[in-house]
């Protein structure tokens, strides 16, 4: 198999202008800093090059997985059989044009949220220091009881796995609590996404957005390396405040802890594998269906070879 890999590589290094890795440990691009290799990974240097990897790849039948910057997902000690498309640098650009803001999926939401309210422009801070990118942030729908991102995305651009260029729009884009279209929808890859906004009082703006990421700074764990909060908050109730109750703070398997100051977190506290976190998560679905008959939904994407 590693001579196949050795060998589609060099074949896709002729094809495109972007890097092409063989065997890269996804541990190094998580925020987990859990997951084994990649058979293929690969950075495009733009949509044009984006469109020809997803073409080639189809062509040759290898399952491929769109990373942003490695938050929200829970990658298997195994890796990941296929190609893994990291969008990089090419894909960050972040261009305000009066109260539109033309940003690359690759762009994290934050510095977005900040670039917005510089500008003056209100309809983003509700998403104040939420990890990720723009791309992901989509994808989830993420956002706070504040507001969400599908509130003001206006349109989305992206390479189908035919290689075509394609607008959507949010008729299409089906958003609502938590979820996208694109977390059905798989043949579909995100590059740049148009936000509207509108002018608010800059100060005001400022205030609002720093006092949200204080408060999500307050309510977060301040050790170990996590992928954001583990599952989705069922209707009427909150999961972190479910977990706790049901005693599971500080429970842990190996080097893998539900967080003491935040209960929806599930943390890396050294050298856990990604076995021993999903263990956790799943002794935790089953605490919480056993005492209140809630079945909490992950909210962290689990991907790869298990």
């Amino acid at each position: 198999m590693e001579a196949k890999q050795f060998q589609l590589a060099e074949e896709l290094r002729k094809s495109i202008r972007g890097i092409v890795k063989t065997d890269e440990p996804m541990a190094k691009h998580t925020t987990f800093g859990i997951g084994g290799p990649a058979d293929l990974y690969i950075e495009p240097a733009d949509t044009d090059d984006l469109a020809q990897i997803i073409v080639w790849l189809n062509e040759r039948q290898i399952p491929w997985f769109v990373l942003g910057d490695g938050a929200n997902v829970l990658v298997a000690d195994k890796g990941i059989r296929g190609a893994v498309i990291h969008m990089g640098k090419p894909f960050r650009k972040v261009k305000i044009d009066g109260e539109k803001v033309i940003v690359g999926s690759a762009a994290k939401l934050d510095k977005v949220v900040s670039a917005t309210v510089d500008a003056g422009l209100a309809g983003l801070e509700s998403t104040a220091g939420i990890p990720g990118t723009i791309g992901g942030a989509i994808v989830m729908n993420a956002g706070t009881y504040r507001g969400q991102i599908g509130d003001v995305t206006e349109k989305v651009c992206v390479v189908t796995t035919d290689g075509v260029q394609l607008e959507m729009t949010p008729e299409n884009l089906q958003f609502r609590y938590r979820w996208s279209v694109f977390q059905e929808d798989k043949n579909k890859i995100i590059v740049e996404a148009y936000l509207g906004l509108k002018p608010g009082n800059k100060e005001e703006l400022v205030r609002t957005m720093e006092y949200i990421r204080h408060r999500r700074n307050m309510n977060l764990p301040t050790v170990g390396r996590s992928a954001g909060c583990m599952f989705k908050n069922p209707d009427g109730y909150s999961a972190g405040q479910l977990i706790d109750e049901a005693g599971l703070k500080g429970t842990s398997i190996g080097d893998a802890v539900v967080a003491d100051k935040h209960a929806n977190f599930i943390l890396n506290i050294g050298k856990a594998s990604a076995t021993e976190v999903k263990e956790l998560a799943e002794r935790v679905r089953g605490t919480i269906k056993g005492k209140f008959d809630i079945d909490l939904e992950y909210e962290v994407r689990i991907i790869g070879d298990w």
